[in-house]
């Protein structure tokens, strides 16, 4: 094993430890945009909007790329 291989596992594996769980029922702007046929843009604008009038919920959950950890908006419909 390469050094340069070493320190990429070490890398990875180190940011997998940040992420947090997705909690059930939640998906990001691109899950919803493929359960909508629509864009991810799209998705995530409209999304924003079902916050705002109290009909999705919004969490900020850390998720690993493959070079840092990022908040990512996570939503959920709220049941009335």
């Amino acid at each position: 094993m390469k050094a340069n291989e070493l320190l990429e596992r070490i890398q990875h594996a180190s940011l997998q430890k940040l992420e947090e769980p997705v909690p059930a029922g939640f998906k990001n702007a691109e899950e919803w945009a493929k359960v909508w046929h629509r864009s991810r843009n799209t998705a995530f604008v409209m999304c924003q909007r079902a916050v705002k009038l109290g009909i999705m919920k919004m969490l900020k959950i850390r998720r690993a790329n493959s070079v840092s950890v990022r908040q990512v908006a996570y939503f959920a419909e709220v049941k009335q």
